[in-house]
């Protein structure tokens, strides 16, 4: 993989992960130590985050400073922040990861649980961004400016599911749909500060997304397809941040689906009221 940033850089690479206990955001902190980031992680299980950043500072020679705590709780993103300000000087890349998931239909997904999914999968990004932009402001000013900059930048992790309507998806494809438009909007925004913007798609992925649901009802019908391991999504997602690409879709099946989805909608329609 060719970065325009490596261990030798003379800057500083400082991160910021959420949901990096588990999953995706595990190998992300992973893959992004391997290229000689300092971080900040995040998560909800103290346990596993504290021993990712003693296996991440161990094998890779990187400070990696664990928070553990609920993304939606205010005190919690600003703890987040000022870690990354005061103990890493600042900050180079957002990666807003954390989320939760349920599955079923509308009328079996209640209140609470879609206010769960709307607080962590948008409202906390949303709100821990917005708090950021100062920081990665001041990292591209450091920076300067230039045609090839792909730092700084923020990741936002949305799903396929927020890209192309899914029966029993229908909650938490909303508020994965709602991060993805944020995101579009976020980086016209930001464009001229030198600050980029990568929104990421997965499809179906070896993590405990099945285990943690906050609503598990009817399941869809959807065809068989090989999950990819969170570890191969990861180096994708740098590969494309390397790139200073816009969209990622990691998954080839999600590719067909979303280009299917854009040239004949009523095809995706039947295909998924089949599926529900």
């Amino acid at each position: 993989m060719t970065c325009l940033w490596t261990r030798r850089s003379a800057a500083p690479l400082r991160a910021l992960v959420t949901g990096a206990s588990s999953g995706i955001g595990r190998a992300l902190a992973t893959e992004l130590a391997g290229l000689g980031f300092s971080m900040v992680i995040s998560g909800r299980r103290e346990e596993a985050l504290r021993t990712l950043a003693q296996t991440i500072e161990k094998e890779y020679g990187v400070t990696c400073l664990p928070y553990p705590g609920d993304l939606t709780a205010a005190p919690v993103r600003q703890g987040l922040l000022a870690e990354a300000e005061v103990k890493l000087g600042g900050l180079d890349l957002l990666v807003n990861n954390a989320g939760c998931g349920a599955i079923g239909y509308v009328e079996e997904i209640d209140d609470e649980a879609a206010r769960r999914l709307i607080d962590l999968n948008f409202l906390a990004p949303v709100s821990l961004t917005r708090g950021a932009l100062p920081l990665l402001r001041h990292s591209a000013a450091a920076r300067g400016k230039s045609r090839r900059q792909v730092l700084p930048a923020v990741i936002f992790v949305s799903s396929i599911v927020g890209l192309v309507g899914t029966p029993c998806y229908s909650v938490y494809g909303a508020a994965k749909g709602a991060i993805r438009l944020f995101a579009d909007s976020l980086r016209a925004e930001v464009a001229d500060d030198g600050i980029g913007v990568l929104t990421v798609m997965p499809g179906t992925t070896e993590t405990p997304f099945f285990d943690r649901l906050v609503a598990s009802g009817r399941h869809p019908r959807l065809p068989k397809h090989r999950a990819l391991s969170p570890q191969t999504v990861a180096r994708r997602i740098v590969r494309a941040l390397c790139q200073g690409r816009h969209r990622l879709l990691t998954h080839p099946e999600s590719r067909c689906l979303a280009c299917l989805d854009r040239f004949s909608p009523a095809m995706v329609g039947w295909v998924m009221r089949r599926c529900g």
